[in-house]
């Protein structure tokens, strides 16, 4: 089960999505069927990508999968939709989820969720098992405690009964099961990653690097301000770089874009890009990019800076020591800021910009043993839905 990502291109579920399409495509052989349940995104929305929609479009065909629509499903999901809402979409799912779940079913059943995971609630018929993306409910200063409380209390219905949940990181592990510590063995692990092909082996140049790269959504706990804001510091202290930043407009949120907008303009060493970008792999690959930050509050999965790892030239990861982030940047493949403020981020990326070319060199091997270990794409989803039962032998 997808969400707006088989229709359209985000900043994050978007390449997610379309990384999991390529990784069941290359499964088929074990399942009997593929159904994907997708919020429906038309032509004339703003989240549709018509690129990303034909790639698609061309796994469903070769596959011979089925795609069922949730109508109204991308209205509904909108950025300030509530409990009411999203209960709607989780029983449209499930209904839609259940047509293709014989009552009789005696094999294992999974559904892969994108932005819906909260379908414990009604728990569809014949489904045993949920892949589970993201939940507010593990930031560490969520916006609505009753959205929290729900989303947990709809992971624990599910478990209740005897559903088997699979997520990606061990940072949401934990925090769920801080709410259900008696179901542990009913939650396994399942980390998110890219195919092995992404990975370039590209050469480490011994030359000075001034360039800093940051990327995502417009929100404020994203944490792009905080960039430029760094950014500007050290170049007051007299070190001379440049911040390329692409932030990406969200709905609701215009007023901080604007206020974003503002200070980036205002600052000389910024550039500003407020659209996607189609091949991101060229910018990690500049011989001048000295890191890539990732200041996000909101990173359950940890997964942005592994990019870096895949695409990187020399660059180096720049993380906040929040959530996922911390679990797939360390001090030996990156660089970790100790706080959210924009002091504590302006020395980790001073930190990373005079790394000596040793030092850069071994922190990017790292980085790639770090992802052949933890984030093959292929690998880990065999291991996992092994573990679940859902793939034959």
């Amino acid at each position: 089960m997808m969400n707006d990502g088989v229709f359209s291109r985000r900043t994050g579920a978007g390449r997610a999505n379309e990384n999991m399409l390529q990784f069941i495509g290359s499964m088929g052989d074990h399942w009997a069927r593929v159904t994907i349940v997708a919020t429906k995104v038309s032509p004339d929305s703003p989240a549709w990508d018509e690129r990303v929609w034909r790639r698609t479009e061309a796994l469903l065909s070769k596959g011979g999968w089925d795609l069922l629509e949730i109508p109204n499903g991308y209205e509904l999901r909108g950025r300030y939709a509530g409990i009411a809402e999203w209960s709607a979409i989780s029983h449209a799912a499930s209904d839609l989820a259940s047509r293709v779940t014989p009552d009789n079913s005696r094999s294992a059943t999974g559904l892969l969720s994108s932005d819906v995971p909260f379908l414990g609630v009604v728990c569809p018929r014949g489904v045993t098992w949920l892949h589970v993306t993201h939940t507010l409910a593990t930031l560490q200063a969520p916006d609505d405690a009753d959205w929290c409380r729900w989303e947990v209390e709809a992971y624990g219905t599910w478990l209740a009964r005897n559903g088997r949940l699979a997520v990606p990181s061990n940072f949401l592990r934990t925090s769920l099961l801080a709410s259900w510590p008696d179901l542990a063995s009913r939650v396994s692990l399942w980390r998110y990653g890219f195919p092995i092909s992404e990975l370039r082996a590209l050469p480490v140049e011994d030359k000075e690097r001034r360039s800093v790269l940051a990327y995502g959504r417009a929100l404020p706990r994203k944490g792009l301000h905080l960039v430029v804001a760094a950014v500007d510091m050290l170049q007051a202290s007299g070190l001379q770089i440049r911040l390329t930043l692409i932030a990406i407009p969200e709905a609701g949120a215009d007023d901080y874009f604007r206020q974003l907008s503002g200070v980036a303009d205002a600052s000389a060493s910024t550039r500003l890009l407020t659209s996607r970008v189609e091949d991101m792999s060229a910018l990690y690959g500049h011989d001048d990019l000295a890191a890539v930050v990732v200041p996000s509050m909101d990173e359950p999965t940890g997964l942005a800076p592994v990019e870096t790892y895949c695409w990187g030239a020399g660059a180096v990861p720049v993380v906040v020591d929040s959530g996922g982030l911390v679990e797939s940047v360390d001090h030996a493949t990156g660089i970790v800021a100790k706080g959210w403020d924009a002091q504590s981020l302006a020395e980790a990326i001073r930190a990373a910009v005079e790394l000596s070319v040793m030092d850069r060199f071994r922190m990017v091997e790292a980085g790639r043993q770090r992802f052949l270990r933890d984030y093959h794409l292929h690998r880990n989803a065999v291991q996992a839905m092994t573990a679940c039962g859902l793939l034959g032998s």
